[in-house]
């Protein structure tokens, strides 16, 4: 930690860093070949913006962890950036399955991945054990599902205190995570809104949540720390999707009649 002497007070330096800079900035220092990288958001509030600034750049040799990382993953398979994964699930939701993903498992297109699947539950665990600095979580729940017979990183083994099984899911401690919050200051201090209701869309900074046309949603709000904050941009319409975000319009169609034929990705090489 750097801190400095005011006087009266000792100001951790780190902290007061104002953490602004552009996405392409963001993303150039920190996501590099060979790191391992998680998404935070699901379905429509999937962080689209800085997926495409890596389809950008080209890193290349990523992991990539998340318990359902849909267009970001999807996106990335088909560039052929990604190595391996370590997911509970990984499609468009009611637009159907991902055709990128599945190529890549069952084709090898445009290049083989490794495939370590989870629950959706033991990847939120694996998560938890990253944050709490622990090497691992216990659970049941593996135990009525095969998962365990596909994934040599899930360990089952006899509990200590009944001798009955328990299954171990090891830390998730992935190099960088990409989040959206619905505001922040150049500190990284961060507020993310959790809608009470169905059928809400999150549209970026300073939306308007409402459900069913004109009755406004209460939001919920999660405190993120600015002390992980690596850096902050302002990113509106940053969870719009495919062809409506401000990218390099690579994935305007993903779904069109042909897309997820045996010919792969649009823009192979």
């Amino acid at each position: 930690m750097t801190t400095a002497n005011t006087g009266t007070t000792t100001v951790d330096t780190k902290k007061e860093l104002d953490k602004r800079m552009s996405l392409k900035d963001a993303i150039g220092r920190f996501v590099r070949d060979g790191s391992s990288i998680a998404f935070g958001g699901m379905g429509g509030d999937q962080v689209v913006a800085p997926t495409y600034e890596i389809i950008r750049q080209g890193q290349k040799g990523l992991t990539l962890m998340g318990d359902s990382p849909c267009e970001p993953g999807d996106f990335l398979l088909g560039t052929g950036q990604i190595k391996r994964i370590e997911v509970a699930w990984l499609a468009y939701a009611i637009a159907g399955v991902s055709p990128n993903y599945r190529r890549a498992v069952e084709q090898g297109v445009p290049h083989e991945i490794e495939v370590f699947e989870f629950s959706n539950y033991t990847m939120g665990l694996r998560f938890l054990a990253g944050a709490l600095n622990v090497p691992f979580m216990v659970t049941r729940s593996l135990l009525g599902s095969s998962i365990p017979q596909y994934n040599d990183m899930i360990k089952v083994i006899d509990d200590p205190y009944t001798s009955k099984p328990i299954a171990l899911v090891p830390a998730a401690t992935p190099d960088v995570a990409i989040v959206h919050v619905n505001r922040a200051d150049q500190f990284g201090r961060g507020l993310q809104v959790v809608a009470r209701g169905v059928g809400v869309r999150l549209r970026g900074p300073r939306s308007v949540l409402r459900e069913g046309g004109d009755r406004q949603v209460a939001p919920a709000y999660r405190h993120r720390d600015e002390v992980l904050l690596q850096y902050r941009r302002l990113s509106p319409r940053g969870a719009r999707q495919q062809g409506e975000q401000d990218g390099p319009g690579l994935f305007g169609g993903l779904h069109a009649p042909g897309t997820a034929g045996g010919g792969g990705f649009k823009g192979d090489k």
